[in-house]
Formats: C-alpha cells, sequence, structure tokens
C-alpha cells in the first residue's frame, strides 16, 4: 500500500511524489453524502499485549452526516512493526472491512469488525529476521490498528502491542505443516550473481535502489535451462520434472485397475470424507475408454454418459461475467443467458452480501436451463481470483482487486452462494496468473512471502471460507514448472 513513511524520503518529499501520482487511493469510493465513523467498543485497549491466537473485535458506529441517504465502507488496516533489512512488510495492510446498511440523514448505523491476530503474521520464507525460522513469524513490537476511509486516510487509530515474536508452523484450519514449497522460484533471482547486491526485490528500506531495471531473460542460468529442458517433449513423449516425482508417496508407475464390478455409483460418494477408500473402489470400476473420454474430452464438460457409474455427462461453462457460449468446443448451453456484469464492478462495492448474491443468480441460471441440448449445467469456470498486478493485464477484467484479502472475500461469498444452489465452483487461475499475452508456459519467479501473503491469499480464502470443491490450474510456469504438472 502507497501510504505513509517511506524510508529516506522527508514528508514533504513523500507528499510531492504522492499528489503527482495517485488520482484515487485503494479504498476510495464517491457518495452523495457524508459519513463520520467512531469507534464504540473494542475487546482490546490502547497498549493492551494481543494474544496471538486471539481475535481484534471493534464495533464501528458511522453517521450519515449529508442530505441524502447512502452505505458507507468501514476500513481496517495494520501496520506491523518493520525492521530494515528484516522481513518485508507494507506500510499498511487491509485486515477487514464491511458494508453499512443503508443509512438516512442524520442516522447511525453500527457494523462489528474483526480480525484474528495471526492474520497480522508475514511470511519469512528466508529467515530474514535470523531467527532460525522460515514461516508465519507475528514478530515481536508494536501493532497499530487504523481506522481509515482508504489505504491513505486515517480516521483514527489504536496501538497494541506484541510482547514476544510469534512461530506458526502450522496451519490453523488444516493442521498442515507450514513450510518453505518454492525455494527454486524464490531463489532464482537471488542466486543471479550478475545482480547487483544479489537481489532482484523491491524492498521497502529502498524503493528506487531496488526498483527493476533490467531484463535478465538473455542470461537464463544453466539450473533454468536445465529445468526447461526437462519439459521438452522427446521421441514423442514428454520428460518429467523430477523433482514431481521426489519424495511423493502418492507417485506411482502401477497402472490402475479397470473395469471393477464394485457396485458403486457416483450418489454413493456424496458426503464422503475425500480420503475415504470407497472412491478408490469407485475410480477401479472405469474402463479403460470411459477414463480416456473424461481425462481428453473433458474440457467445459463434467462426468461422462456412463449408466455403470450413476454418472451423467454434464456442462461445465465459462465464465466470471456469468455464462458465455462456449460453440468453440462445441457446446452452446449459455446462448439464452445474460451475463452478471462485471466482478471488478462488483469488488468496488465491497459488499460481500452482494457478491453471495450474485453467485445464488449463477446458480438459478444453471437450475433453470435452456431447453436446449446441453442445458445440464452442473458448475462454471469462476470465480477468478488472481489480482490487478498491472493494469495492462489482458484479464484484469475477470479479477477483483489488486487486494488479494478484498478478492477472496468477495469471491468466497460469491463461491457460497453458487454452492447454497448446488452450483459448483472452478477457482482460477491458479495460481500466478499475471498475463495473458504469451500466457502459455510463461516462467514466473517471485518469492514465497508475495507468493502466500498477496498471490495465494484469495485462494487461500475461498477454499477454508467459501468451501469451493472446484480449481481450474493457470497457463504459466512457476519457475521452470507448469503449473498443471506441479504437486
Amino acid at each position: 500500500s502507497a501510504a505513509g513513511e517511506v524510508h529516506g524520503t522527508t514528508t514533504t518529499e513523500w507528499n510531492n511524489w504522492y499528489a503527482s501520482r495517485v488520482s484515487y487511493p485503494f479504498g476510495y469510493g464517491l457518495s452523495y453524502t457524508t459519513f463520520t465513523q467512531e469507534i464504540v467498543e473494542k475487546n482490546y485497549n490502547a497498549g493492551d499485549a494481543l494474544d496471538k491466537n486471539g481475535t481484534i473485535t471493534w464495533k464501528v458506529k458511522v453517521t450519515n452526516t449529508g442530505a441524502v441517504s447512502g452505505k458507507e465502507v468501514v476500513q481496517l488496516y495494520y501496520t506491523s512493526p518493520y525492521t530494515t533489512g528484516g522481513i518485508e512488510k507494507s506500510h499498511v495492510v487491509l485486515g477487514a472491512f464491511a458494508k453499512t446498511a443503508e443509512i438516512k440523514p442524520g442516522e447511525s448505523d453500527t457494523v462489528t469488525l474483526t480480525m484474528k491476530v495471526r492474520d497480522m503474521a508475514s511470511y519469512d520464507y528466508n529467515d530474514a529476521n535470523k531467527n532460525g525460522f522460515k514461516g508465519y513469524e507475528l514478530e515481536e513490537g508494536a501493532y497499530v490498528l487504523r481506522l481509515m476511509k482508504n489505504a491513505h486516510e486515517e480516521i483514527t487509530n489504536v496501538t497494541y502491542n506484541v510482547a514476544e515474536t510469534a512461530k506458526f508452523d502450522k496451519d490453523e484450519v488444516t493442521g498442515n505443516t507450514v513450510e518453505n514449497r518454492f525455494d527454486k522460484v524464490s531463489n532464482y533471482l537471488l542466486n543471479d550473481t550478475k545482480v547487483e547486491n544479489g537481489n532482484y526485490y523491491m524492498s521497502r528500506a529502498d524503493f528506487a535502489g531496488t526498483f527493476p531495471k533490467t531484463s535478465f531473460r538473455e542470461d537464463m542460468p544453466e539450473w533454468v535451462k536445465n529445468g526447461l529442458n526437462e519439459w521438452e517433449v522427446k521421441n514423442g513423449k514428454q520428460t518429467r520434472d523430477p523433482a514431481l516425482d521426489q519424495n511423493d508417496p502418492e507417485y506411482t508407475e502401477v497402472m490402475p485397475t479397470f473395469g471393477a464390478k464394485n457396485g458403486i455409483k457416483l450418489e454413493d460418494l456424496h458426503g464422503l470424507d475425500y480420503d475415504d477408500e470407497k472412491y478408490e473402489k469407485f475410480l477401479d470400476q472405469f474402463t479403460r475408454d470411459q477414463l480416456v473420454e473424461l481425462s481428453t474430452r473433458g474440457n467445459y464438460w463434467t462426468g461422462i454418459d456412463a449408466p455403470n457409474l450413476g454418472m451423467t455427462k454434464t456442462s461445465n461453462i465459462d465464465g466470471p461475467y456469468g455464462f458465455t457460449p462456449q460453440s468453440f468446443v462445441g457446446n452452446g448451453a449459455a446462448k439464452d443467458y445474460v451475463w452478471l456484469g462485471d466482478v471488478t464492478l462488483s469488488a468496488a462495492t465491497w459488499n460481500v452480501e452482494i457478491a453471495y448474491e450474485r453467485g445464488r443468480i449463477a446458480g438459478n441460471f444453471a437450475l433453470w436451463g435452456t431447453g436446449e441440448e446441453y442445458n445440464r449445467i452442473g458448475g462454471f469456470y469462476a470465480p477468478a481470483v488472481n489480482i490487478h498486478r498491472s493494469p495492462f493485464s489482458g484479464r484484469n477484467n475477470e479479477y477483483y482487486s489488486e487486494d488479494g484479502f478484498l478478492t477472496g472475500k468477495m469471491a468466497a461469498a460469491e463461491v457460497r452462494g453458487a454452492n447454497d444452489k448446488g452450483f459448483y465452483t472452478y477457482v482460477k487461475h491458479f495460481a500466478i496468473n499475471d498475463q495473458e499475452t504469451n500466457r502459455l508456459g510463461i516462467c514466473t519467479w517471485l518469492n514465497e512471502q508475495s507468493m502466500r501473503e498477496i498471490y495465494l491469499r484469495s485462494f487461500e480464502i475461498c477454499v477454508k471460507e467459501g468451501k469451493t470443491t472446484g480449481i481450474m490450474s493457470s497457463l504459466n510456469r512457476l519457475g521452470y514448472t507448469w503449473t498443471g504438472g506441479c504437486r
């Protein structure tokens, strides 16, 4: 975020830079009326020590001080303690938001903001603070929580404290171990000896000095070239990235069982745990031809017409705007539907209830059908939750925002709305799909902190809170490994 202190510049220099370049800060909005915001209740008082496993709760009273009715967005940001040379952190980060009901002139509405303390932790992928730990850390020090009109204009703030650095090595939802998974991707730039200071990544401590200046494509290291070569097609067969098989207990070259007579129908799997053994017995019933049909001709479809499996072929529809025709794959299911509008416009409302209703509308469309041959629609390739990294991305009109948290909250609500109608969602494009031109196979390099805190945050929220049951792969490579082939 652009607000606040910039190291190495004076306040005047910063204000002049900001005024000349920023027209509308993140979170900015227009209204026909005016509002005041006031914290009327909080569960931690100023100066209190925060419980690392606790939740911060604020109640904010919003009063309409203008002449017409309107709604207001209440935005909570936080500022974490920052050390030059330590874990990189934005000056302000969006932590919670809420949209009021419609408020008449002179009247008020009170909204509740909640944020888990551990959500303010930063991901230290390279032990930047030199404490022997890599993972999510809530560093000791002062944490300033800011009630703001947008990412630049503050209304008021409250300072809390973390007495001792907290290290989170387990995910609180899944219980899985939190550990680096993309060191080769993170360290590509760090290991390039031709890069001055050995670091291409931007740093808050030195924006000007770390701003990218040159391309490194023509000087690609040998180990990257070798990695790309592992995916070449040789003698009609595509080679594998050995890292896919390394220490992978699920990987096997043993052919699956085909045509078993286990008497299990697809409906028998409903509600079972993901690792229930009945899934394997069900899959053993596929014939070879059925598996080939599903695997090689499954785009824009789910399932196949297979009475022995209790499975009916249904259509999947693109995409984030609503249901669009897919005539180029022989699927005309969407021609009688209307579009739902741009998700960027949806995100601009900061209203999760609108996002939820958007999902329900999509689910209703699927239930109503068109009366045509392809009217059996089970799910759609949406919502799309990559970020607006650049204003020039060809897919920005399918994505919500430059902020992963706002994106995740809005998209998760849409997923819930669709799922409540029995309509499943393929949240996309997983992951780091930042451009449309040359999207196939482009090598994307970034460090694991930005990967987890920015690019993957929206997917995480859609899975944990939205409960999506589908994900669509991106088309790029993460490092030199194609995302669709990376376990």
